[in-house]
């Protein structure tokens, strides 16, 4: 059974309402957040390397081109406006080949417009 009443006005205590900010800083309970090592290049010095994104934004003329998904075979693309579904599914070996593409494909567009 459902404990919220519509309509229903609750008169909280003075002293339980509070702005967090104005509350007090408790020390971390390390039983229930112990620390944990943390997993990644810092943690393995042998292995330092630079990890890449797995997915880009593409943007030609401040306009959202779509975006690139890492996958096995490359770079795959996916539109954010019907101006670049042509461009859809399409897989570049980069994601600034996947740029180029987008802003190739507007200047022909353009051109053809004009």
């Amino acid at each position: 059974m459902s404990r919220f009443h519509p309509g229903r006005k609750v008169a909280f205590p003075k002293s339980s309402v509070r702005c967090a900010a104005h509350l007090p800083l408790r020390p971390i309970d390390r039983e229930r957040f112990p620390l944990l090592p943390v997993i990644g290049a810092a943690s393995r010095p042998g292995k330092m390397r630079v990890d890449m994104s797995n997915t880009y934004i593409i943007e030609v003329d401040s306009e959202s081109a779509g975006i690139v998904v890492r996958d096995r075979a490359g770079f795959r693309f996916f539109s954010a406006s019907r101006r670049f579904n042509s461009l859809e599914g399409k897989l570049f070996r980069s994601p600034r080949e996947a740029e180029r593409a987008a802003m190739e494909f507007a200047r022909r567009r353009e051109a053809q417009a004009a």
